[in-house]
């Protein structure tokens, strides 16, 4: 079996490290906007200022709230990091009872009665959930055999 790595953003994606393009963007939009509404007095210009920064505004919120994914499946362990504890859990095969598939979710059960919830929504893509299914059902197979 490979490894394979599944990795949106870095693993110190935080609040704080918010890519500096999307704020110049978000205020620079705000303040282009705030200036198109004083010069060019009108409803419509307020209207479409006002659905412009609170388009601004929701982006930035989204960028700052986008939780990264680390996925990484080998035959010898499974490494993802935990949204809970916000740190890095590796399984170890040995360990492992079951895994279950839900739509955007792995559910890993060891041996202890611990059960790891990997959401695998922020892949982007239904081809990478797919594969990412496919392994972990190969390597249950694997364990079960």
């Amino acid at each position: 079996m490979q490894t394979h790595l599944f990795k949106q953003n870095s693993i110190n994606a935080s609040k704080n490290n918010l890519s500096s393009l999307s704020i110049y963007m978000t205020v620079a939009f705000v303040i282009l906007t705030i200036a198109a509404i004083i010069l060019i007095p009108g409803y419509s210009t307020l209207i479409t200022g006002i659905v412009i920064i609170v388009t601004s505004v929701r982006h930035l919120i989204i960028s700052i709230n986008k939780k990264p994914l680390l996925l990484e499946i080998t035959e010898s362990k499974i490494v993802y990091l935990s949204e809970e504890r916000n740190e890095l859990v590796t399984i170890n095969p040995e360990e492992i009872r079951t895994i279950s598939h839900k739509f955007c979710e792995l559910q890993i059960q060891t041996k202890d009665d611990t059960i790891h919830h990997v959401n695998i929504l922020n892949t982007g893509s239904e081809q990478t959930r797919w594969e990412i299914k496919e392994l972990t059902k190969r390597l249950t197979e694997k364990i079960s055999a």
